[in-house]
């Protein structure tokens, strides 16, 4: 069971990540995991003849062990990877969403919104870098433009 199979199986079902999808808390013991790996296997036994629930039913019962070892020996590096699925997912979405803010709202306003946003899917959204760069012009290849300024004042004026 690889991670893209897995992510697979979780749209197929659904569910945010594998805690939801067997009904865990944040914090289980290993028996709540066993019970909770046996009442989905079940389940899944029973919808294998369900066209709606077959595949992810079929997927279930041949990866049960890799879940289980999944969240037990490796549980860190599980939670810390759909942790970086999520935010990276977050940044996407948080992105779009600005930029469709920007256009119906002033900067200040997208901000605010943005902020409030970043605060509900637990993220920083990382801040816009300015770099100030200084580049050295030949004089003789700067247009000369007070025939332009001219032409603008007299056409406005």
């Amino acid at each position: 069971m690889n991670q893209d199979e897995l992510t697979s199986f979780l749209l197929q079902t659904g569910a945010r990540d594998l805690l939801e999808y067997l009904e865990l808390p944040e914090h289980f013991s290993v028996g709540e995991l066993d019970d909770a790996l046996a009442r989905r296997r079940r389940w899944c036994q029973g919808q294998q003849g369900n066209p709606k629930h077959r595949d992810h039913a079929r997927w279930f019962i041949r990866n049960t062990g890799g879940i289980r070892h999944q969240l037990t020996v490796g549980l860190p590096a599980y939670r810390q990877g759909r942790a970086q699925q999520r935010r990276q997912v977050a940044l996407v979405f948080l992105t779009q969403f600005r930029e469709t803010l920007a256009d119906v709202l002033d900067e200040p306003e997208v901000a605010r919104v943005a902020a409030l946003y970043e605060e509900r899917l637990g993220l920083i959204a990382p801040e816009p870098v300015l770099v100030s760069v200084q580049v050295e012009v030949d004089p003789t290849l700067v247009p000369d433009l007070t025939e332009l300024d001219e032409l603008y004042a007299s056409s406005t004026g």
